[in-house]
């Protein structure tokens, strides 16, 4: 454990915001602590001088060889550092690139103490017959089967059904059982015999608890339904998107029709679908808005699943400040939320839908707050989703351990005056519990909006976006030092010391 404070400054000792006290700890070290709004599960990830599981010995815990641990073991057996390396292909380390590309972020918040408690669950799939990082798709494919087994199991819980003959639960059982011997973890809890529903809906959950105990990403919570999101590795405005698996999918397969090429040359990433999302009923969305209902339904009939946008700014230097903009905005699916993992733009929220009938999409974050607010009875934005996406995004930052170089120079956008400045869109979506979870992270996002009364939101809130961005930049970096916390909508969450 370094000594404390290497990777995070703060205005003083005891320094706080709304979003609670930033606990003083390095962003990289296998610490306990966290940063505000995570839970203590530093712990939990594998350290960064370990070896690859498979060189411990299979199935082997941490620590002497054959002694039980009871360190929760990762999913993601290969060294990050090596497949970094690998994955970047001989482009330096430090760059905006490690946010930005979708299959270096998930290799970069494996460096992230407690990130699987607000990043879903990620892999890095080359081409098939690339022999860029091999251990990836081994990996996934045994996570995939595994939350196969798990949602099963979930599934049988939730309905209250057991069958002691069904093969499927006996195979999604005996999954889970092989898995924690693998783990060293003593014996799974006995299997039940016979027809006794009660006895056999225990054994499920013993499982199911003994693997979220067992192992640090389990993430129970999106272990419902067994999907999976792939992305290509450079995609952008939700285009090559695939949704996959399922109850009845035990084991991957790449769809037919998936291709290699354009902004999938390099692959795609397989993440772990966040499948209970919160979801809006856009009628009361626009109540909430403020705007006057006006006799029949205006909105198509259903709930949407949604994305956040927040905008963040970092100096993208070796000292990196890390500023975050408090307004934001939400994109809203173009299909009501379905089963159907083939309706893409129920899914996909700011994926294209033409010749759909048109409503409005974009609505600010006040809107969301107010929304939430009555749904909840208490304000869910400022209580949870602030805090949590502020955390969120600093440990990002963190992780990515900004530096100096060639990249940093160019600055953002093109405007000398904005160097070394980065602009990102960072994508959150929220589940039912209002839990937060990052998606992705864009640089140089997309800064357009629909013509006429649909995108009158979004152009408002560039205007003013614009106009604080401005006054940031052109202030003194070292201000920060000073006490200078606010800038406009801008909130200061630290600086990162990636050398430490």
């Amino acid at each position: 454990h370094r000594s404390p404070c290497t990777n995070l400054e703060r205005m003083g000792p005891t320094h706080s915001t709304s979003a609670g006290r930033w606990s003083p700890c390095s962003a990289f070290s296998p610490c306990p602590c966290s940063f505000a709004g995570l839970p203590q599960l530093g712990r939990f990830a594998r350290r960064a001088h370990e070896p690859p599981a498979r060189l411990r010995g299979a199935g082997v815990a941490a620590g002497a060889p054959g002694v039980e641990s009871d360190v929760p073991q990762s999913l993601c057996r290969s060294a990050s550092e090596a497949l970094l390396a690998a994955a970047r292909k001989r482009s330096p380390g430090g760059t905006v690139g490690e946010i930005h590309r979708k299959h270096l972020l998930a290799l970069v918040m494996r460096r992230c103490p407690g990130a699987a408690q607000f990043v879903p669950r990620a892999y890095f799939l080359p081409p098939p017959g690339d022999d860029v990082c091999p251990s990836e798709m081994e990996d996934f494919q045994q996570d995939f089967g595994l939350s196969w087994a798990a949602a099963v199991l979930a599934d049988a819980v939730r309905h209250g059904a057991w069958d002691s003959h069904d093969a499927r639960l006996a195979e999604a059982a005996d999954v889970c059982e092989r898995r924690l011997r693998r783990l060293r973890r003593g014996s799974p809890p006995a299997r039940p015999s016979g027809f006794e529903v009660g006895a056999g809906l225990a054994f499920a959950e013993r499982l199911l608890r003994e693997l979220q105990t067992s192992i640090s990403e389990f993430q129970q919570s999106l272990l419902s339904e067994n999907w999976w999101v792939l992305k290509p590795v450079d995609g952008a405005v939700g285009k090559g998107i695939r949704v996959v698996g399922g109850l009845q999918q035990p084991h991957f397969q790449w769809p037919d029709d998936l291709k290699f090429s354009g902004r999938a040359i390099d692959g795609f990433v397989a993440q772990k679908y966040v499948e209970g999302p919160h979801l809006l009923d856009l009628e009361l969305l626009r109540m909430a808005s403020g705007a006057a209902k006006e006799g029949a339904r205006l909105d198509p009939v259903g709930r949407f699943k949604y994305n956040i946008r927040q905008w963040v700014l970092v100096r993208w230097t070796e000292n990196a400040d890390v500023w975050f903009y408090e307004e934001g905005y939400i994109g809203v699916s173009a299909l009501p939320f379905s089963a159907d993992l083939d309706q893409l733009s129920a899914h996909v929220s700011n994926l294209a839908e033409h010749g759909a009938p048109p409503f409005q999409r974009i609505w600010d974050t006040k809107t969301l707050a107010r929304y939430m607010d009555r749904e909840a009875g208490y304000d869910v934005w400022k209580q949870k989703l602030l805090p949590s996406m502020r955390s969120a995004v600093f440990s990002t930052v963190c992780a990515a351990r900004p530096r100096c170089g060639k990249d940093a120079d160019r600055g953002s956008g093109g405007d000398p005056g904005r160097q070394p400045w980065k602009r990102f869109g960072f994508d959150f979506t929220v589940g039912a519990d209002y839990k937060v979870w990052l998606i992705e992270a864009n640089h140089n996002p997309g800064m357009k909006a629909a013509k006429g009364a649909l995108g009158a939101a979004k152009r408002d809130l560039m205007e003013v976006f614009y106009a604080d961005e401005k006054s940031l930049c052109g202030a003194d970096s070292r201000s920060t030092s000073h006490g200078l916390t606010k800038v406009g909508g801008f909130q200061w969450l630290g600086r990162v010391h990636p050398g430490g």
